[in-house]
């Protein structure tokens, strides 16, 4: 399993987890500002959504292929989903530490905005 994938992974699923709750924190830091602090909630999502498209579901239907195909075997195959599952756990518990950052560069993107 690819470490840079495990990473992606990890990241994606993070910011898909912080997504919502970001940008409401950031609509009470910046109240004037909550409506755009709100909208902002699909353009994190959307990212996270992107890299898990072009980078992880790639990676795994390729290795689905290759078990079906017998170049891969069943062992590796459930190896690589532990990680997935695993990255999926750490980007959830990684996400909490990145609720006020994330609500501050929001509140930051809606100013400009």
């Amino acid at each position: 399993m690819p470490k840079k994938i495990i990473l992606i992974n990890t990241v994606a699923f993070s910011a898909l987890t912080v997504a919502s709750l970001a940008s409401l924190y950031a609509g009470c830091l910046n109240p004037v500002l909550r409506s755009t602090c709100s909208n902002l909630t699909s353009v994190i999502t959307g990212v996270a959504t992107l890299l898990m498209v072009i980078f992880v579901d790639p990676y795994v239907s390729m290795l689905t292929d290759d078990v079906i195909k017998g170049k891969c075997t069943e062992f590796q195959f459930n190896r690589c989903i532990i990680f997935i599952v695993g990255g999926l756990i750490v980007g959830t518990i990684s996400a909490q530490f990145l609720l006020v950052p994330a609500a501050e560069a929001i509140s930051f993107i809606a100013k400009i905005i």
